[in-house]
């Protein structure tokens, strides 16, 4: 039988799976999202293969109001955390979560989507945005620092190399 695939909006009783894909250690992320999700500023997408969930991106169509002001996107609507579990990578999973998060947008009344990869530690990442017709806004990386503090109080950080990227929408 042929896996099914199945891209759809998170829901509160996806968390422990969400956890089981990604930030097992860090719960609040998802929580936090889910939060902004039903708010209506994100889309919290999973993806479902045969009924388990293998991956997940987000889509911030406004800047929820608990994130902090280095976090305030440029331009909107912004894909964010696109992630597909090692193993199920190279199925075309993060394919479809974009194209999902596209219909979206378009859906939405946006004409383009925009996002930042790490060209330089996600280079697969970058490779599959390329591919999906995503172009360059900056034409080298730069550094990017971020912080911030989610609902469990704990405090994230970190940096990476970026290139922001925008697809016109048809």
């Amino acid at each position: 039988m042929t896996p099914r695939l199945r891209i759809r909006e998170a829901r509160a009783e996806d968390l422990p799976a969400l956890e089981a894909v990604r930030y097992a250690d860090t719960p609040a992320i998802h929580r936090d999202r889910l939060r902004d999700a039903a708010a209506g500023h994100l889309h919290y997408l999973v993806a479902e293969l045969s009924g388990t969930i293998v991956g997940f991106g987000l889509l911030a169509v406004t800047r929820p109001i608990n994130w902090p002001d280095q976090a305030t996107p440029q331009h909107l609507p912004l894909v964010l955390d696109l992630y597909v579990a090692e193993a199920h990578r190279g199925q075309g999973i993060g394919t479809s979560i974009v194209q999902y998060m596209e219909e979206l947008a378009l859906d939405a009344g946006y004409d383009r989507l925009f996002l930042s990869v790490d060209p330089v530690d996600n280079a697969g990442a970058h490779a599959l945005y390329v591919r999906l017709g995503y172009v360059a806004l900056n034409a080298q990386p730069y550094r990017e620092h971020w912080r911030f503090t989610d609902s469990d109080g704990k405090a994230h950080e970190g940096s990476g190399w970026q290139i922001d990227m925008c697809k016109e929408l048809q």
